[in-house]
Parts: structure tokens; sequence; C-alpha cells
């Protein structure tokens, strides 16, 4: 007897976790998490970002390195800090084990031990201007929280995500 399973694709998987994420009680404040993205396309985290996007137009999730805390939850944040452009915001619909990263991460040496983080298609765009005036961080150095303007950062993100 053979037994055909049929498993959800991405979108399913996304409209799941957005209506959990909207049905959820946060028992503590959102967090973000940014990381930088170099303009340079030899830099190990670009290369990373490049395959993500590659993953992405194949249809599979997008995966990413938590911070060094490991502190990162379903309903997060989490932002891409592309050098002096913008800053793309997702929220973390899924946190796994490091014994989940994708082979290719291997560049990252020291990184072994952070849990992998899925995020969402949805994003938002911040332009460094906005990003900027929200009292964002005008440089990033490594994947790291945001503490400073925390509370505008994600009140910008939480408007523009209702208007989507």
């Amino acid at each position: 007897m053979v037994i055909e399973l049929t498993l959800p694709t991405v979108g399913e998987l996304q409209s799941i976790a957005d209506k959990l994420t909207a049905i959820a009680t946060p028992s503590r404040p959102t967090r973000l998490v940014i990381s930088p993205i170099s303009a340079k396309k030899t830099k190990p985290a670009r290369l990373n970002y490049d395959d993500l996007k590659l993953r992405e137009m194949e249809g599979e999730s997008l995966l990413w390195d938590d911070s060094r805390f490991n502190q990162s939850e379903v309903g997060d944040l989490f932002g891409f800090h592309m050098h002096a452009e913008h800053v793309i915001i997702h929220t973390i619909v899924g946190v796994f084990l490091p014994s989940e990263r994708i082979p290719s991460w291997s560049l990252n040496v020291g990184h072994g031990s952070r849990n992998v983080i899925q995020l969402s298609e949805k994003c938002v765009t911040v332009e460094m201007d906005v990003w900027r005036e929200l009292g964002g961080m005008r440089t990033c150095r490594g994947t790291t929280p945001v503490k400073k303007a925390l509370d505008a950062i994600i009140g910008y993100h939480q408007s523009k995500m209702s208007q989507k």
C-alpha cells in the first residue's frame, strides 16, 4: 500500500503563520534584530543574502541566523540593513535549532551555535533617510538586537504592514 502525502506550500504556511501571529498574545515586547548586508558581493553575509533571494525565487523558506544571543521568537522582527540604502524588515515565523543550518553557511565561522530563524515573505522596506529619522542605527556591524528607537521602528513597521 502506498500512502501519498501532500505537504503545504510556502504560501499556505505563511498564511497560517500570519494568522497565528495575529492572534498570539505576546508575553514580552516585540524585538527587532538586524543584520548588515555589504554592498560588496564577495562578503559572506552578501553571499548568504543572495542565496536567500535565490531560495525565495525557488519557493523555499527564507532562513537566516539569529543574533549570538539566540533570543528571537516567533512574532519578533528581523531586518536586513542594506548598506546606506534601506532596511528590509520581515516577521519571524519560525525558530529552529542550529542543527537546521544551511550547509553553505559553513563559511560563517563562529555562527554554528546560532538558532536558525524563518522569515515571512511579507516585508517592509524602510528607506535609509526614514530609518535615520526614526532613530535607527546609522551603521550596523554584525547581527545584533536593536535597542535604540525600537518603539518608533516597530510602530512604523506595523503602520506599513496594516496598509498591505
